[in-house]
């Protein structure tokens, strides 16, 4: 189950990597994500504790918001269920 949900996410990654996504969304995000923890320094504080780096994290963060915006825009578009 574990590895199933990895290939998934990994897959889903690529997918979305392969989509027209503006990166400024992205980054955006991030910008957004990190004012809301009270800044870099303070997230990398926090994440020391558990034993994360913040550029991991960060990274993770990102990948996350892109497989978002591409299930949202991207496989949204294309899926229609109908009410019946």
């Amino acid at each position: 189950s574990v590895l199933n949900s990895m290939i998934n996410r990994l897959l889903l990654l690529n997918s979305s990597r392969n989509a027209a996504i503006e990166e400024k969304r992205i980054s955006d995000f991030e910008r957004d994500f990190l004012k809301e923890y009270g800044g870099r320094e303070k997230l990398k504080e926090l994440l020391n504790n558990f034993g994360t780096t913040i550029d991991d994290y960060l990274q993770s963060i990102r990948d996350d918001r892109r497989i978002q915006i591409y299930l949202d825009e991207v496989l949204g578009k294309e899926i229609n269920i109908k009410d019946k």
